[in-house]
């Protein structure tokens, strides 16, 4: 009898279990594969004493961002200390806002993709690219010197009956 209890009282278990994470599943909002992922939400209105940037090209940096928008690449010291929501300033992504305080500014005009693509490290890598893959070329395999011949097993004698 207690052991009828026990199972009845685990498959019970079992399924308020399943129903959980059934509940959860059918609950959630995906979004389809390879489709836009959304981003953060942005500012409505522009910060006071800071014009915003946001990151649209790939590979843009606070040095890239410093020298268009400040003319001096050594403000971006300046631009990271007045973002410190960035968790490293040395990776910023697409869709990014970055305040630039606009007292050290001397142009509003938006940063064009060109511009980052010149001033771009020769010998920083493109972090956002897609990594390149090289197929190793075929190699010959090695030739081993051929295996010794195995013994022949003779056939097995004819049951007795």
């Amino acid at each position: 009898m207690i052991l009828i209890l026990r199972h009845r009282m685990l498959a019970v278990l079992m399924g308020l279990q399943l129903l959980y994470a059934l509940s959860g599943c059918l609950g959630s909002q995906q979004t389809k594969p390879g489709g836009p992922i959304p981003l953060p939400p942005q500012h409505t209105a522009p910060s006071k004493g800071y014009y915003d940037h946001t990151v649209r090209w790939r590979n843009e940096s606070l040095s890239i961002i410093a020298k268009w928008y400040t003319g001096n690449l050594g403000n971006s010291h300046l631009l990271s200390e007045a973002n410190p929501n960035l968790p490293d300033p040395d990776l910023i992504r697409q869709g990014d806002i970055i305040r630039i305080p606009i007292d050290i500014m001397q142009t509003k005009e938006p940063l064009p993709e060109d511009f980052v693509k010149t001033n771009m490290p020769a010998s920083s890598p493109k972090r956002f690219d897609k990594p390149t893959t090289t197929r190793p070329s075929r190699r010959e395999r090695p030739s081993f010197p051929p295996s010794p011949q195995e013994p022949e097993i003779p056939p097995l004698p004819a049951p007795v009956k």
